[in-house]
C-alpha cells in the first residue's frame, strides 16, 4: 500500500517537473519569435518613414522647381486647369486659345 503511494507520487512529482520543464522552453520559444516579430516591425517602420520622406522631399515645390529643366516640365498656373473633384484629377487645360483634354488612366 505504502508502495503505490510512494510510486504515484513519484509519478506526479516527475508529470509535473516535465510539464512545468515543457512550459518554460515553449515560454523561450516564444520569446525569440516575438523578438524576431519585433525586429521585423522595426525594419517596416523605419522603410516607412524613409518612404514617406521621399515622397514628401518628391513632392515639395522645391524639388519641382529643381528637377524642371531636368525634366523639361512647365509652369502651369491653377486658373487654367479643370479640376474633377469627385477624382481629384486634372481633366483638362487651356493652353493659349485651345483646351487640351486629358483622359483618365483606366
Amino acid at each position: 500500500m505504502y508502495l503505490i503511494r510512494f510510486y504515484v507520487i513519484i509519478g506526479l512529482i516527475t508529470f509535473l517537473g516535465l510539464v512545468t520543464t515543457w512550459q518554460q522552453i515553449q515560454t523561450v520559444r516564444y520569446g525569440y519569435r516575438i523578438s524576431q516579430i519585433n525586429k521585423v516591425k522595426e525594419k517596416v517602420v523605419n522603410e516607412q518613414l524613409s518612404l514617406k520622406l521621399e515622397l514628401t522631399t518628391l513632392k515639395s515645390p522645391q524639388h519641382l522647381l529643381t528637377s524642371k529643366s531636368f525634366l523639361t516640365l512647365k509652369m502651369v498656373h491653377p486658373e487654367v486647369l479643370n479640376i474633377d473633384n469627385f477624382r481629384n484629377r486634372i481633366v483638362s487645360y487651356q493652353q493659349g486659345s485651345r483646351s487640351i483634354a486629358l483622359t483618365p488612366p483606366r
